[in-house]
């Protein structure tokens, strides 16, 4: 965006624009697009763009104090940079933009019906949920990007608070200015629309969906709806212009529940080779009567295998899936325009290219799909336990207390009291009738490329040198890239290396002593024993009288002497 504010241009004064990206990792995204008669040749990978706008080409301009905006969009690498500068009248200026700045979000709001002839109000939001500050341009795209029945020409916008542009190039698609957004920062852009009456060929009027979309240095910012069809980065929303001769529709006396996911950049963990990724659910009453009953919701992700962590809401209970995450309050009061929100936090697995991640949530829960199906039971039963009905705990299997509670509950609601939970009852004690705008508010945010963790090696055995891990002791081999060996026969000791183990003596084990065992024992035909080494004496002793004897007694021979 380009303004020129001094003496008068003459007729053959020119403006110069020369937008010069560094390198050539970028491309031009279609053509270029300027609210004025500016002069652009073709564009090539890696040159210059430079754009001419002569004075005399434009006589209605009022040339002292010009404005104008040229709109070129870029496909680019990450930390992308490049500079644009200004010339002309004796003047010169320079400006720079970075993908390193902070990532901006968008998002939009309008009544839900518009009657035809009547201002109409579209509330564009964008904010910087990042910690960083933003200053520098920021460009507003705002068009109607479908109509029910199919609508020849909704007219054009009427004008835009704070004026950040002109309103005839608000229409043209190329609305720019200068913002200021500190970190956690919004602002909020009013266009004015008058919806055209079509007349009696519409007699019950017409349905518009009008999309923002919104990019600053930073690139696009992220939108609730990201792509449709084809377009990145959109904020929508959809408005009713009822027929002016129709019967007027009684005024809408009710709650209305509408959801916005936002997002926070990711964080790279290099050690543990992981992204944590922020964002945000939530949840407001857009309706004129307060909402209360239970709240469900199922968040999904784009197939990666990510973990759901809920921060800061106790009230919440969530449930962990494979490719998501289902969450739910058993009972809540919203007041009209009142929010509430529930913080998640995605942990997601290394990529060494980068990448990017799409995260997505809905109102609601389904009984079509087995991996939710139990926990809408368990959602279910939570709700019989706030009603006060003893059912046990609510583990998502519907047993016999469970289903005597459920046919009580269909019984209030003027539902047959069959006991069977299905999908109809499961929407009519959700309320899915209060839940308003697109099925689903999904957001993306990109992954920096991840590099490799660092090299760790094992102190024990290593020494890192040269990017390596090297083995600390002769006699080390290595074991994997960050740890050493000791080699076969050999063991490890801390601070010493690879020792060989000493060899205890061998101690000689002494003879066994074998025990003699003395020789059986015989016995003469006398009847007396035989001696060993001699044999058997032929000795015969015969009885003698006591006190007649006239042998000597002999003790050496076995008997006794009387």
């Amino acid at each position: 965006s380009l303004h020129y504010e001094g003496p008068v241009l003459d007729a053959g004064a020119a403006l110069a624009l020369i937008d010069a990206p560094k390198g050539a990792d970028w491309t031009l995204q279609g053509e270029l697009l300027a609210s004025d008669n500016w002069s652009c040749p073709p564009v090539s990978a890696g040159a210059p763009i430079v754009c001419h706008i002569d004075a005399g080409l434009d006589p209605h301009a009022l040339w002292q104090d010009f404005n104008s905006t040229l709109v070129a969009s870029f496909s680019t690498g990450p930390g992308f940079e490049h500079c644009v500068t200004a010339n002309g009248a004796g003047q010169s200026a320079k400006a720079c933009w970075s993908t390193a700045l902070p990532r901006l979000q968008v998002s939009k709001t309008a009544p839900a019906e518009c009657p035809a002839g009547a201002p109409c109000t579209f509330a564009i939001t964008v904010t910087n949920p990042t910690t960083t500050d933003y200053s520098g341009p920021l460009s507003i795209e705002d068009a109607f990007r479908r109509s029910l029945p199919p609508t020849p020409g909704l007219g054009a916008f009427d004008a835009i608070t704070p004026p950040l542009c002109k309103v005839a190039d608000l229409n043209a698609g190329l609305c720019a200015g200068d913002v200021s957004l500190p970190a956690g920062a919004s602002q909020t852009y009013h266009i004015d629309w008058t919806p055209p009456d079509l007349g009696a060929a519409y007699s019950d009027g017409y349905r518009a969906l009008n999309c923002a979309r919104v990019a600053s240095l930073s690139g696009t910012a992220l939108g609730d709806i990201d792509p449709f069809d084809g377009i990145e980065g959109l904020a929508c929303a959809e408005v009713h212009v009822p027929n002016p001769g129709a019967a007027a529709a009684p005024p809408e006396n009710g709650a209305k529940l509408h959801l916005i996911k936002t997002a926070q950049p990711c964080t790279s963990d290099i050690a543990a080779q992981r992204y944590s990724c922020p964002f945000s659910l939530s949840v407001t009453n857009t309706g004129t009567a307060s909402y209360t009953g239970p709240l469900a919701l199922s968040d999904s992700y784009d197939g990666r295998a990510a973990k759901g962590v809920a921060t800061d809401a106790a009230d919440w209970s969530c449930a962990q899936m494979q490719t998501g995450a289902l969450c739910d309050l058993s009972s809540v009061t919203l007041a009209p325009q009142a929010s509430l929100s529930l913080p998640m936090t995605l942990t997601l697995p290394g990529a060494r290219a980068g990448g990017s991640f799409t995260n997505c949530a809905q109102l609601g829960l389904t009984l079509d799909d087995p991996a939710t199906a139990r926990e809408s039971v368990a959602l279910l039963q939570r709700i019989l336990l706030q009603r006060g009905q003893a059912i046990g705990t609510a583990d998502g299997v519907a047993g016999a207390k469970t289903r005597a509670a459920v046919a009580v509950l269909q019984a209030e609601l003027g539902v047959e009291p069959t006991g069977q939970i299905d999908a109809a009852l499961i929407a009519r004690v959700l309320q899915n009738e209060v839940f308003v705008g697109d099925p689903q508010s999904c957001v993306t945010v990109d992954l920096p490329a991840m590099p490799a963790p660092p090299l760790v090696c094992d102190r024990a055995s290593t020494v890192k040198a040269d990017g390596m891990c090297q083995c600390r002791f002769k006699g080390m081999a290595r074991a994997g890239k960050t740890a050493c060996a000791c080699v076969k026969g050999t063991t490890f000791v801390a601070g010493k290396g690879c020792v060989t183990p000493k060899t205890p003596p061998k101690t000689q084990t002494p003879p066994k002593t074998q025990t003699q065992q003395p020789p059986p024992l015989r016995f003469c035909p006398n009847g007396l024993p035989e001696i060993p080494g001699v044999g058997c004496l032929n000795i015969n002793l015969q009885p003698r009288q006591r006190g007649t004897s006239t042998q000597p007694c002999n003790p050496a021979i076995k008997g006794s002497c009387g």
